[in-house]
């Protein structure tokens, strides 16, 4: 009994961990957006931190305590989980310091955004492991689910970042075909491994926050299977240039994000009226929901851009994808959820929790109203480039409340324990003790 606590106990630490090292990567997102845009490589690089550095380092934490808290299966060794964490995120760094000091993919000697790519793959092949093992001892058909899902969302993130890693080792036949490759290795990534990832949770972390049942339905069903085999079959049609298996896999993508939005609809039917921290379920909750919009609007826009770009090579560009599911979809949720899960099952005693959950409420609404209404101005300014404008003022919204975010996790993450003073991540005042 003691011994299940303690492992508890460590992997709420490492799940604290990830998610602060997830909000440094969203910070330096926000950072790489003020460099010129030969620096950053256009979009790659404030994509790359946040989706290969903070969406994934979050998932890295997040997955495997989901997995062993949704089956009531112990989780895997704190060792395995620190592995997955660290490789992910360090190799994470590497890869985009490589690529800034060796922008050209020539595979130079020393290939170092190369060996980033190796770093993050063991990286990957940690959180595989940390989250199926505990699946093993687990009853019930949540083993088969949760297994199911978690486990293609990381095969597809095997195989994007293989293609990728060997591209930037300076792979030829990878480098030869990188027309094709690429298109597969970014949907394989975004939707098949991030987005996949979190649509699962959301299954059953939505209704946790929002006070409802956890509840196995028609609409969560058709959600994980749409989300799970679209992105593999369209990247699978981008490899091969096949349009109509490109687009078949796009069309069963956006099932399946309309699918998560009915989902849920039903959830905010069946939801609870909190009587205490309303700011805080509010935010959390709201996040989650407009998270769902906008991953429905970005999922249509990816599968309008493979229907009409095929011819002219438009049909993989990720730019009109960066408001809606870069910021809107992975970003929002991101913050949704590290903001209901540190108070909810992070380290630390009830009044340092309590604390927490008022820090990570503060001006909620308009935290909100500033990165929808961001990401709105951003969607329509791509539609019209006239609107220039209006994009830029979408960015600096956007952005203000990205950093009101990292700011306030940070303070929620150092906020020590009234029981143990001087104590920071947890009432030991160590991160593993």
């Amino acid at each position: 009994m003691t011994e299940g606590l303690r492992a508890r106990g460590t992997e709420r630490q490492v799940t604290a961990l990830a998610i602060g090292l997830a909000a440094g990567f969203v910070g330096l997102t926000l950072a790489s957006l003020l460099l010129p845009d030969t620096a950053r490589l256009g979009a790659w690089l404030p994509l790359h931190l946040l989706l290969a550095g903070a969406a994934t380092t979050a998932i890295a934490g997040v997955m495997p305590f989901f997995s062993a808290a949704v089956s009531g299966a112990p989780p895997a060794p704190a060792a395995i989980r620190l592995l997955a964490v660290a490789a992910v995120a360090g190799g994470a760094l590497v890869i985009a310091a490589g690529r800034l000091l060796s922008p050209p993919l020539t595979g130079a000697d020393p290939p170092l955004a190369g060996l980033g790519g190796l770093v993050y793959l063991v990286g990957l092949i940690a959180v595989a492991t940390a989250t199926l093992l505990p699946l093993r001892s687990a009853l019930g058909p949540r083993r088969f689910v949760m297994g199911t899902i978690y486990g293609v969302a990381i095969l597809n993130a095997v195989i994007g970042a293989a293609l990728g890693t060997l591209l930037l080792l300076g792979w030829s036949e990878i480098a030869g075909g990188w027309a094709a490759l690429k298109p597969a290795h970014a949907w394989l990534n975004v939707f098949g491994f991030v987005s996949l990832a979190i649509a699962g949770s959301l299954l059953h972390l939505l209704p946790t926050v929002a006070g409802a049942r956890i509840s196995r339905t028609r609409s969560s069903i058709v959600c994980f299977a749409a989300v799970a085999s679209g992105p593999l079959v369209a990247a699978i049609g981008f490899a091969i240039t096949s349009q109509p298996l490109a687009v078949l896999g796009a069309a069963v993508l956006v099932v399946g994000a309309l699918a998560l939005a009915i989902h849920g609809a039903n959830v905010l039917r069946a939801r609870a009226t909190w009587t205490t921290d309303p700011d805080w379920h509010r935010f959390a909750t709201r996040s989650l929901v407009a998270g769902i919009g906008w991953f429905v609007v970005g999922t249509v826009i990816a599968a309008t851009s493979v229907v009409a770009g095929w011819s002219t090579h438009e049909a993989w560009r990720l730019a009109p994808l960066v408001a809606p599911i870069g910021i809107g979809w992975v970003g929002q949720v991101l913050v949704g959820a590290w903001s209901h899960l540190l108070p909810a099952v992070g380290p630390g005693s009830p009044e340092r929790h309590a604390g927490q959950r008022r820090a990570l409420g503060l001006g909620g609404t308009v935290r909100l109203a500033l990165v929808n209404g961001g990401v709105a101005a951003m969607v329509v300014a791509g539609f019209v480039p006239e609107l220039g404008v209006l994009f830029a003022v979408g960015l600096v919204g956007a952005a203000l409340a990205g950093v009101a975010a990292v700011a306030l996790i940070g303070r929620a993450l150092l906020l020590p324990d009234p029981r143990v003073p001087g104590s920071v991540f947890g009432a030991s005042g160590g991160l593993l003790a």
